[in-house]
């Protein structure tokens, strides 16, 4: 009975000292290792001038929980390297902007961080539902327009010149989105921005969705597979998926909501360049 009680302890002792580590790199490390994402969305049908289009996107800062102005502009630095054509943010920048301290809001710098990001085909944002939390959607639009950002709600946006319509897409949730606002372009490809990712099977014609909402799960078990679910984020998780005739990628987010930890779900800025195989 020594023998096994000794066993016993020696295990429990292991296994503890096995989940307080995990737990230190959930909490201290994986949240700040951003991952470059890099995807080629290939295309047979497409207009010459829209092949090789770069897009970044970023999404779900959720300033204020974990997440600051640094590491916006960090972000941003790591953005700008890539030299994209299109700039998109996802929704969701605050986790909670009425109940964020003035000094932890840090707009200048928060302002300043999205100001310095640029490119030729302009930088277009949607709200998530975080951004409609205790009526705060103006000051979300506020800052995100003196960032350089056009908010777009429900709002098509045509850019000839590259041979794409983009479409922003009310957040579902909380800005009530109308999937038949969306119209198909015949003669252009067809992008639509929307913080939820399942709007997608409600959309017809859409030639390629980029979304945010579900932080790729945000913590994700072997064998049990994502911990934090998400309203309208169930059908697509994170990364690329085919269906209903075109394709939706849904990026993991740089941020967290209700736990401050990521394991094996590392925050993500995404690179889509469009119409190559590779």
């Amino acid at each position: 009975m020594k023998h096994l009680f000794r066993f016993l302890t020696k295990l429990v002792l292991v296994l503890t000292i096995f989940c307080v580590v995990l737990f230190l790199w959930a909490y201290f490390v994986e949240p700040h290792q951003v991952k470059l994402e890099k995807t080629a969305v290939g295309v047979t049908i497409l207009p010459e001038e829209t092949r090789g289009v770069r897009i970044c996107a970023f999404s779900d800062t959720h300033l204020g929980f974990g997440f600051g102005a640094s590491n916006l502009a960090d972000a941003g630095e790591t953005i700008m390297a890539e030299k994209p054509d299109l700039i998109v943010f996802l929704g969701d920048l605050y986790d909670n902007y009425a109940a964020c301290p003035e000094d932890e809001r840090e707009e200048e710098a928060v302002i300043a961080a999205l100001s310095a990001l640029s490119a030729p085909m302009g930088k277009y944002a949607v709200l998530g539902n975080h951004d409609y939390t205790r009526s705060v959607q103006k000051d979300i639009d506020r800052i995100l327009t003196a960032g350089g950002f056009t908010v777009l709600y429900d709002e098509t946006v045509d850019l000839p010149e590259y041979g794409i319509r983009l479409f922003g897409a009310k957040d579902r949730i909380y800005g009530r989105s109308d999937p038949d606002a969306f119209q198909k372009h015949a003669g252009y490809y067809n992008i639509v921005l929307s913080h939820e990712p399942d709007v997608f099977d409600e959309m017809h014609g859409v030639d390629l969705m980029l979304a945010g909402h579900t932080h790729g799960g945000q913590i994700r078990v072997p064998f049990l597979g994502t911990m934090v679910g998400s309203r309208y984020g169930e059908n697509y998780v994170s990364g690329l998926y085919d269906a209903h005739g075109g394709q939706v990628y849904v990026t993991r987010g740089l941020g967290m909501t209700i736990l401050k930890l990521r394991f094996l779900c590392p925050p993500e800025i995404s690179v889509l360049t469009v119409g190559k195989n590779g």
